[in-house]
C-alpha cells in the first residue's frame, strides 16, 4: 500500500467510489432492518432515484421510514410508498403528500413528523382518520391545509407549525391529548381567520398538561380582531375547572389555594375541592410565622382551627393529605376528628406525622380506610378493632416509631396482598417476624431493638432488602434463619443491607466454604457494623461476598466492640484459606470501606477484594 510511513487520510471513502450497478449489488445482499433512515441530498442536476429504494422498502414489512429529502422543490412520494402498511414511526421532509384514492391510512403508526411536507386538498384529515393508533404528530412548515380538525382518540402530542393561511383550527375527540403546540412560523396575525373560542379551545383538551401558542392564535380565539383589548379582562376564571383546580391550584401552596376563595365568587369554590391537601411541615411554618409572636396557645389554636376549618369546608373527594402534628402545648389537636373525615372521603394516600413524645392511638375509624394505597404513620399505636382485614389496596407503607399490638404486624401483612413497599423503622411490639407477601419488591426493617426470629417467605418479587437493628447489641436476635435459607428464600435478590449482628446470628450453624448455589442476581451489597473482631460476623460477611459472582458495589462501615479479641481472630483466620475460594468480581465497579483502622483482618479482606477483581 506503500502509506506505512505516510499520514493515513481522513475521511476515506472507498464504497462511493465504486461503480453504480456494483453498490446495488451489495445494497442488495445487505439485511434491512425495521427502521430504515434516508438523506437523499441535491448533488447534481439529476436526483438519486429514491422511487427504487421506497419500492423495495415496501415489500420489507418497514416499521420506522425517514425520507429526508434535500432539493429546492418537494419530492412527489410515489404510490408504492402508500403500501408501506405496517409502519409505526415515519418522519419526511421536503415531500409531496398525494396518496391514491383507495389509501385508507396507516392502521399501526404511532408517531409521525412532517416538516415542508404539502399535502393534496383533505389528505391530512384522512391520514389522521386512517391512523387510529397515532400518539404523537407534529407538523412544521407544511401547506396544502387550511381548515384543521384533530379527532385522534389515542393523539397524545400534537405540534402544528404551518408557514402561513391556515383558517381555522379545533380539537375534537382527543381524550388523551395532553402536550399542545399551535403556532405559526410567518408572524402576521392576519393568517388566522377564525378558530374556536377559548373557552372551546380549552374544554375540548381535558388532559391538556402543556401548552404552546403565539400571540396571534390567542388573539383570534379571543375574539377580539374588532374590539379594542378589554382591560383586565379576567382570563382564568373562565378556564374549566378541572384546569383551575388541577393545574393551577393544586400548584399552589395550601395557604395560597384557600385565600383564592376571596378573589371573586366564581372562586369561593374552588379551593373547597381540592384533591390534594398538605398540612406538612412547610404549612406549619407558614402558621407560625404568622402567629409567631403571639402567646403558644393562641398559636397552638390557630393551627388547629384553620385545619378544621379547610377540612369542614371541603366538598367532593379526597386522594391525599398530608397531616403534620407538632406538640404545642398540654393538650394535643383533636386529631381523631379529622381522620373520622378522611375515612369517608375514599382517602387513597395518608400521611400522619405525630411529633409528640407518646405515641398517639389511632382511633378505630381509621381502620376503615380501605381505599388507601399510600400509608405512612410516624409516633402512634397500631390497634386495629378484632374485624380489621387489613388494606386489600395498600401498595406501599413507611412506619416510624410505630408500635404494633400482638401480631398486628403479621394480620396488616397478610391483609395487603398488594403490598409492593414496606419500610419499617424503630418501630416496636413485635418479636418473630415472617414476611409473606407475593407482590412485595422492597423491604426495610430496622427495629429499635427486640425481635428473635425473621423468616421469608412466599416473597418471589423481593430484590430489596435492608435488615439491621438501631440497638447493637446483639443478644436481642435469639435466632434466625441460616444464611443459606436467608438467600435461598430471596431468589430475586439484588440488593441487600444488613448489619453485623445480623450476620452473627445466620451462622450460627457452620458456615461452608462455599453455598451451594452462587447468587446470581446480588449486585449491591451493604454491610453495616461490621466487627472484625467477631469471627462469626467476618465468617459470615466472606461467605457471603464471595458467593456474589455479579457484585457491582460493595459498601463496609467498620465498628470494632473489642479490641482484645484480635489475637484470637488472627488464628483463626490463619485456618481458613479464603483465596482459593473466593469467586472473581468481573462487574465489581465500587467498593467503599468506612472507618478503617488498619488491623489485619481489614487489610486481609481489602487483599482479597483486589486480587480477586
Amino acid at each position: 500500500m506503500e502509506t506505512r510511513n505516510r499520514k493515513g487520510q481522513r475521511n476515506l471513502d472507498l464504497i462511493s467510489n465504486l461503480p453504480r450497478h456494483i453498490i446495488d449489488c451489495v445494497l442488495s445482499r445487505l439485511p434491512l432492518r425495521d427502521a430504515v433512515t434516508l438523506y437523499i441530498p441535491k448533488l447534481s442536476r439529476r436526483a438519486p432515484d429514491a422511487d427504487q429504494w421506497i419500492d423495495l422498502l415496501s415489500r420489507k414489512n418497514i416499521k420506522e421510514l425517514t425520507l429526508d429529502y434535500r432539493y429546492n422543490r418537494r419530492h412527489l412520494l410515489p404510490h408504492c410508498f402508500f403500501s408501506c402498511l405496517d409502519l409505526t414511526h415515519l418522519e419526511l421532509r421536503n415531500t409531496v403528500f398525494a396518496p391514491p384514492p383507495d389509501f385508507n391510512g396507516f392502521r399501526n403508526l404511532i408517531a409521525l413528523k412532517f416538516r415542508r411536507v404539502k399535502l393534496k386538498a383533505y389528505k391530512l384529515e384522512s391520514l389522521l382518520h386512517g391512523s387510529p393508533l397515532l400518539q404523537k404528530r407534529t407538523l412544521v412548515d407544511c401547506s396544502g391545509f387550511h381548515h384543521i380538525k384533530v379527532s385522534a382518540p389515542n393523539l397524545e402530542s400534537s405540534q402544528l407549525q404551518p408557514p402561513c393561511k391556515f383558517k381555522t383550527i379545533r380539537f375534537e375527540d382527543v381524550p388523551k391529548l395532553a402536550d399542545v403546540t399551535v403556532s405559526t412560523l410567518d408572524t402576521e396575525a392576519g393568517h388566522f381567520a377564525k378558530s374556536s373560542t377559548l373557552l372551546e379551545f380549552l374544554t375540548s383538551l381535558s388532559k391538556l398538561t402543556r401548552l404552546s401558542v403565539n400571540g396571534n392564535l390567542l388573539k383570534e380565539t379571543m375574539e377580539t380582531r374588532n374590539r379594542k383589548p378589554q382591560r383586565n379582562l379576567d382570563l382564568i376564571s373562565n378556564l374549566p375547572r378541572h384546569i383551575i383546580v388541577c393545574g393551577v391550584l393544586s400548584r399552589l401552596p395550601l395557604r395560597d389555594a384557600v385565600r383564592t376563595s376571596i378573589l371573586s365568587r366564581k372562586w369561593r369554590g374552588y379551593s373547597a375541592t381540592l384533591p390534594h391537601l398538605d398540612f406538612g411541615y412547610q404549612f406549619y411554618l407558614t402558621i407560625k410565622e404568622t402567629w409567631g409572636r403571639s402567646s403558644l396557645v393562641n398559636f397552638h389554636y390557630e393551627l388547629e382551627r384553620t385545619i378544621s376549618k379547610i377540612f369542614m369546608l371541603h366538598h367532593g373527594p379526597l386522594l391525599k393529605v398530608t397531616l403534620y402534628i407538632p406538640k404545642l402545648s398540654r393538650r394535643a389537636p383533636d386529631t381523631d376528628q379529622w381522620i373520622d373525615l378522611l375515612s369517608r372521603k375514599n382517602i387513597k394516600e395518608l400521611t400522619l406525622d405525630y411529633r409528640f413524645n407518646r405515641r398517639h392511638l389511632l382511633p378505630h375509624c381509621f381502620f376503615s380506610c380501605h381505599n388507601l394505597t399510600h400509608l405512612k404513620l410516624r409516633s402512634t399505636v397500631f390497634a386495629p378493632p378484632p374485624d380489621f382485614n387489613g388494606f386489600r389496596n395498600l401498595i406501599a407503607l413507611k412506619f416510624r416509631r410505630v408500635k404494633f399490638k400482638a401480631y398486628k404486624l403479621e394480620s396488616l401483612l397478610h391483609g395487603s396482598p398488594l403490598l409492593q413497599k414496606r419500610i419499617l423503622v424503630d418501630c416496636s411490639g413485635f418479636h418473630h417476624i415472617k414476611v409473606s407477601a407475593p407482590n412485595l419488591e422492597s423491604f426495610q426493617l430496622q427495629p429499635h431493638r427486640m425481635f428473635m426470629t425473621i423468616r421469608f417467605e412466599d416473597v418471589p418479587k423481593l430484590a430489596n432488602v435492608t435488615v439491621s437493628t438501631l440497638n447493637t447489641e446483639a443478644g436481642h436476635f435469639a435466632k434466625s434463619s441460616t444464611l443459606l435459607e436467608f438467600l435461598t428464600s430471596l431468589p430475586k435478590l439484588t440488593r441487600l443491607f444488613v448489619n453485623g449482628n445480623l450476620l452473627k446470628i445466620l451462622a450460627r450453624d457452620t458456615l461452608p466454604q462455599e453455598l451451594p448455589t452462587t447468587v446470581e442476581g446480588l449486585n449491591y451489597l451493604k454491610l453495616n457494623s461490621l466487627d472484625f473482631a467477631d469471627f462469626d460476623q467476618i465468617s459470615c460477611a466472606l461467605c457471603l461476598i464471595r458467593n456474589t459472582p455479579n457484585l457491582k458495589q460493595l459498601e463496609i462501615q467498620v465498628a470494632f466492640e473489642d479490641l482484645r479479641k484480635l489475637p484470637k481472630i488472627f488464628k483463626n483466620f490463619q485456618g481458613h484459606d479464603y483465596k482459593s475460594s473466593f469467586c472473581t468480581f468481573n462487574r465489581l465497579q465500587v467498593v467503599k470501606i468506612e472507618l478503617l483502622a488498619g488491623f489485619k483482618p481489614e487489610l486481609e479482606l481489602i487483599e482479597l477484594l483486589l486480587a480477586n477483581s
